[in-house]
């Protein structure tokens, strides 16, 4: 029950923490047609969320414009998530009669998002043509047209979007986490709010982040790819080191084997006798003796040849003639 009683409070006070604002308020939207500047800023003062305060009901559809800008800390990014969106679309042609629509025309390539209309929601999974998200870097312009002459087409206009600053994790900031298994991170304060605050399809709340290869910058593919399982990830990991420390010791031991084999080879040869050297053939006149050492192992010594002794010449004297 306790334990209970701390999640509870811990989500109320996230809750909390968020900026928020209607379309009602001036800070947003100036009658006085000037463009406001919303700064955001890190940990609580991270998150801006926006909805319509019941505007198009009180005032019946008149028409209205609104643009502002949202300015984040230098070097971050401006991740949106249109939490719902429900506004007009002409059934005829398609086109949008109501939009939301993102500039980011301050930086080096100026980007400006599709109009978003009709029915959209960040709890929903999306295709890359009416994604929900998009990330910027930098400041963002935000333009909100509603028609006040169109049809109603019986259709209830809703606006809820929700702006946060992201940052790069490889930069460490304190008390960030990470969206999913993406190098996008937010405050964690923003886990577990009620809200979606990652600019990526399938993060309900940032517990179950699903990532993408970018978030939904324009022309960029939503495409989703589960979040890694870490145990599964710490199974394969172990399983490769396996392998490679199999491979390892198996290399290392044909090595062995073949070093020790070719040592006993080697210790196994006979060796070879030196050739003998050439000797004189015994004398058929010599005395008797004991045979020679190399006659009583033929097969090991090869008798060396012997040279006969050469026969000297007997000097004989010539007669006087």
């Amino acid at each position: 029950m306790r334990f209970s009683c701390l999640l509870l409070f811990a989500a109320i006070g996230s809750a909390n923490a968020i900026i928020k604002y209607t379309l009602k308020n001036e800070k947003i939207c100036d009658s006085r047609g000037k463009k406001p500047v919303i700064k955001l800023e890190n940990k609580e003062k991270s998150a801006l969320r926006l909805t319509d305060g019941s505007l198009f009901v009180e005032n019946d559809l008149s028409d209205f414009r609104c643009t502002f800008d949202i300015r984040p800390p230098s070097r971050d990014n401006v991740s949106i998530a249109i939490q719902t969106l429900s506004l007009r679309r002409d059934p005829d042609t398609n086109l949008c009669i109501d939009y939301v629509q993102f500039k980011n025309l301050r930086t080096m390539k100026p980007t400006l998002s599709p109009k978003y209309c009709g029915d959209l929601s960040a709890f929903r999974v999306a295709t890359k043509s009416d994604s929900p998200f998009q990330s910027y870097k930098g400041d963002v312009t935000v333009d909100i047209h509603v028609a006040g002459s169109a049809p109603n087409f019986g259709k209830e206009l809703k606006i809820d979007i929700v702006f946060t600053v992201s940052k790069e994790c490889f930069r460490k900031a304190e008390h960030y986490s990470r969206c999913g298994s993406t190098s996008t991170c937010i405050w964690d304060g923003l886990f577990s709010d009620g809200m979606i605050n990652c600019p990526f399809d399938g993060c309900l709340d940032e517990n179950t982040c699903w990532n993408s290869e970018k978030a939904g910058s324009v022309g960029a593919d939503n495409n989703m790819y589960p979040e890694t399982n870490p145990p599964f990830s710490i199974a394969i990991s172990i399983f490769v080191y396996t392998v490679i420390l199999f491979l390892v010791f198996a290399i290392g031991a044909t090595i062995v084997c073949a070093i020790r084999d070719g040592m006993q080879q080697r210790s196994t040869e006979v060796p070879t006798a030196p050739p003998l050297e050439a000797t004189a053939c015994p004398s058929e006149d010599a005395e008797e003796g004991p045979p020679p050492y190399y006659s009583l192992f033929p097969e090991l010594f090869e008798p060396a040849p012997c040279i006969p002794e050469a026969t000297p010449l007997v000097h004989g004297t010539r007669e006087n003639v």
